[in-house]
């Protein structure tokens, strides 16, 4: 948004402008600033642009040829090197994509004094100088701002088949779109485990659902109305939530350049008041993704609290029930264990009085028949007991994390 004034030659609103400026100083990283080739160097924009651009390409280059040297050699050495190219990529293109525009960026002066480069002032636009910075500029175009975008787009492409293993495919198979994502998820999971390559373009995709590997290069070609469309066609994030913030991100942009057509055409409002509360509702707009960032934060947080509570009721459910009143019994624990040691003795009785079993069996036998009944009865308290335990330890740990989850 604080580019919006240099690129069109609109004055915008005095408070979103300083508002602009310090989003832009908190958010926006000039990987360039940090070099600055002034300091070394009596310079002017055609020599800094030159400096730039042809030096992170032979950064590029060098970082390319030892990785080609280590690919067979030493794979995993090479595929380290192969993300840190990818990365620098990612991290310069919007500085240096600034600088290579800002050389078609001129300034026309009424009263035939000329034309010259916003940017740099000492610099005549009609000039054969600039005339050749422009065709440079041209050149660079086509490495930096489409060079690097269809780069990631021709990786991404190349992997598409380990990248989306086939969620429209689960989909089908299990009847249920989320359940098919979830699935689709775990078939690339170990698919980037098998390839350690994938690794490398993980900031590309691991955002978006694996249908959608190619959104952040397509989305980032589009202009925002066809991008809002897109994000809600596509819904491409995994979370739904980030789904939503990302279209009224898109929704934003659309009505802050829609308010700068209205300032181009000067119908910002007459009076000065009405240009004041333009002002504020333009500083307010750019806070409207913040917002729903917010409220999605708290909304989870709230979700996962009663996800929790939910869990908690369902242990103490179950672990109630496993005390139930068998009929004939009391359901008194004290109560139900008299009950057990009188249906032991009955059980240990009943085959030495030759109830059970009809036959002569001799008093050795029967004995060790009840002695047998015995330990398998004793077996079977244990293991309900250390049952008893489990579901006592399982109940602690939940009661803990909804205390620990609980909000303030």
């Amino acid at each position: 948004m604080s580019g919006l004034a240099f690129v069109y030659d609109i004055r915008m609103p005095k408070k979103f402008t300083e508002l602009a400026n310090y989003l832009s100083a908190a958010v926006n990283v000039d990987f360039i600033s940090f070099m600055p080739i002034g300091c070394m160097t009596p310079t002017n924009f055609h020599s800094s642009l030159v400096g730039y651009t042809a030096g992170f390409l032979l950064v590029f280059a060098v970082m390319l040829a030892a990785w080609a040297c280590n690919r067979k050699s030493k794979p995993e050495f090479a595929n380290k090197i192969f993300g840190y190219f990818l990365a620098l990529t990612f991290l310069v293109l919007p500085s240096i994509s600034i600088k290579i525009f800002s050389t078609f960026a001129c300034r026309t002066f009424d009263g035939e004094y000329g034309s010259f480069l916003k940017v740099d002032y000492s610099i005549d636009c009609m000039s054969d100088e600039h005339k050749l910075a422009e065709k440079y500029a041209l050149v660079m175009v086509l490495f930096y701002p489409v060079g690097i975008p269809v780069m990631y787009l021709v990786l991404l492409y190349r992997k598409r088949a380990l990248l989306d293993p086939g969620q429209v495919k689960f989909t089908h198979e299990l009847g249920d779109e989320q359940k098919g994502m979830e699935k689709a998820m775990e078939e690339r999971t170990k698919l980037e485990e098998d390839d350690p390559s994938l690794a490398s373009l993980s900031f590309l995709y691991s955002a978006y659902e694996p249908q959608c590997w190619w959104f952040e290069i397509i989305a980032s070609m589009i202009l925002c109305l066809g991008a809002m469309r897109l994000y809600a066609g596509y819904a491409p994030f995994i979370e739904q939530s980030n789904d939503t913030l990302a279209e009224c991100a898109q929704w934003q942009l659309f009505f802050t350049m829609f308010a700068a057509l209205c300032i181009r055409v000067q119908v910002d409002g007459e009076s000065l008041q009405d240009r004041l509360m333009f002002d504020y509702f333009l500083c307010a707009l750019q806070f409207a993704a913040v917002a729903v960032g917010i409220v999605n934060i708290v909304y989870a947080i709230y979700h996962g609290y009663q996800e929790d509570k939910e869990t908690l009721q369902d242990l103490r459910g179950k672990s109630q029930s496993k005390i139930v009143p068998v009929a004939g019994k009391s359901a008194n624990p004290d109560a139900a264990a008299d009950d057990d040691e009188e249906e032991d003795e009955e059980v240990a009785i009943a085959p030495i009085t030759g109830e059970e079993d009809d036959g002569e069996v001799s008093l050795e036998e029967k004995l060790a028949l009840a002695e047998a009944r015995a330990e398998a009865k004793a077996a079977e308290a244990d293991a309900k007991a250390a049952e008893a335990d489990a579901l006592k330890v399982a109940l602690a740990e939940a009661e803990g994390e909804l205390l620990r989850l609980k909000p303030e």
